[in-house]
């Protein structure tokens, strides 16, 4: 059974509709890589963000067992192509791609349009018939007495306006809390020369998000971006590969989460390694940052963008451990030194004369001790 389920999780492949939208995003993403490093938080986000929308929620909405479910999510690839059709045309006055170009994504985007809205229309009109026939089902066995149903009408908006009345006040206290982009741990001391981990987190606990992004300025004249992790993201696609400037002191990313999106306090977004140039202190800040709802209109949710600090000072230096010199060896004492002995010869007494006699005797005394 399990081996089945596999098997309708990837049938949305076969899709033609499916398949055509895949070429789209592929498309899309190769002509906005031309396009000015100004957009790249603006509409080049905004277009790969659109078009990979359209193939996730196609293959989203293909796995759904509900056909309502179904129609619900071609619906949102279906309004995220209108957004595509706005963007190609914007690109194309503002000269970011050719004419050839524009021609050949708008007759691709046409044609998965078409597709899209066959299958959402088969869907809908399959939908509506089971609703129909449920809803004659029901009707045979309703009784005919008006009043009585007038009863249960009057009931139904009396217990509806009291819940309209008391939900007022949770709406308002959950729409105070929404979407948070935070930094993990927030501050510290570290030394110069030594590396930190700092990690980019998503707070969204009452609301689904599907997308994130930032851009974070760090002072550049004390820190350095030694590496960036993904390991553990909660973003399964990226608009843009993270990426940093230590010239420029900042460091960006957008990631996209698919249905049914993200909801939570701790989602991890990023991590990111720095290394300590120099002393003083070093604020991280966003300098934009943006969070969309999962409600397939791409609806900004974010609340805040929290700040960091580290304080960076010099390490103090180890004094070396000082040597203890060897012991150096006493030599043994010398009590007195005996005087040289007397020497004398029978045979060749006078040492300044020549003797032709070749057997020498010698003779002489030691002193005492010796």
């Amino acid at each position: 059974m399990e081996q089945g389920n596999n098997l309708d999780k990837i049938a949305y492949r076969k899709l033609i509709a499916w398949q055509k939208a895949d070429e789209l995003a592929f498309q899309i993403y190769r002509a906005t890589k031309n396009f000015p490093s100004e957009e790249k938080f603006g509409l080049v986000s905004q277009m790969r963000r659109a078009t990979v929308s359209v193939a996730a929620n196609i293959a989203e909405g293909y796995t759904r067992n509900s056909k309502k479910d179904k129609v619900h999510f071609y619906n949102i690839a279906v309004g995220s192509l209108t957004e595509i059709e706005y963007y190609l045309d914007f690109s194309f006055r503002l000269a970011y791609i050719s004419n050839e170009q524009h021609q050949l994504l708008v007759k691709l985007r046409e044609e998965v349009g078409r597709l899209l809205n066959g299958l959402a229309k088969g869907t809908k009109s399959k939908w509506q018939g089971i609703r129909d026939e449920e809803q004659g089902t029901r009707s045979k066995g309703q009784g005919t007495n008006t009043e009585s149903r007038i009863k249960k009408q009057g009931t139904r908006m009396s217990l509806l306006f009291f819940l309209v009345s008391c939900s007022m006040f949770l709406v308002s206290a959950s729409a105070a809390q929404a979407v948070t982009l935070y930094f993990s741990p927030s501050s510290g001391s570290h030394a110069v020369g030594t590396t930190f981990s700092v990690s980019v987190y998503v707070s969204s606990a009452d609301q689904a998000m599907n997308a994130a992004s930032g851009v974070i300025s760090f002072p550049s004249d004390k820190l350095e971006v030694a590496s960036l992790s993904k390991t553990g993201s909660i973003f399964s696609l990226w608009v843009q590969e993270p990426s940093f400037s230590n010239s420029a002191g900042t460091v960006n990313f957008e990631g996209i989460v698919l249905n049914p999106g993200f909801t939570g306090a701790n989602g991890k977004a990023i991590a990111i390694t720095f290394r300590a140039k120099a002393a003083g202190n070093a604020p991280l800040t966003f300098s934009s940052g943006s969070a969309l709802a999962n409600d397939g209109k791409g609806t900004n949710i974010l609340a805040s963008l929290e700040t960091a600090s580290f304080s960076l000072g010099i390490a103090e230096p180890v004094a070396p451990e000082a040597e203890t010199p060897p012991e150096a060896e006493t030599p043994p004492a010398v009590v007195g030194t005996p005087a040289a002995p007397q020497v004398s010869s029978p045979t060749h007494p006078d040492p300044n004369k020549w003797y032709a006699v070749n057997d020498a005797k010698f003779t002489w005394s030691l002193s005492s001790g010796v």
